[in-house]
């Protein structure tokens, strides 16, 4: 297993409730959740060497979405 050192910080803080976090590797989602702080344990063993995309989406109660993305290499 492979992690971020020591881990990535995709979104800091909203003035309004985060109510929903979605990460995405690849461009396919593979978590969603409401509570914080949202975590997603990636296995690298399983992906091949190169670029990979990491991303995030949030969305807070008033209705307002952010998102991030980052790049990391294998």
């Amino acid at each position: 297993r492979s992690t971020l050192f020591p881990y990535t910080t995709l979104f800091r803080s909203d003035n309004v409730a985060v109510v929903q976090v979605s990460i995405y590797i690849d461009d396919l989602q593979v978590y969603t959740g409401l509570a914080a702080p949202c975590e997603y344990e990636w296995n690298t063993q399983k992906v091949t060497s190169g670029a990979h995309s990491i991303a995030a989406k949030a969305w807070d109660a008033a209705g307002n979405v952010g998102s991030t993305r980052i790049t990391v290499y294998k």
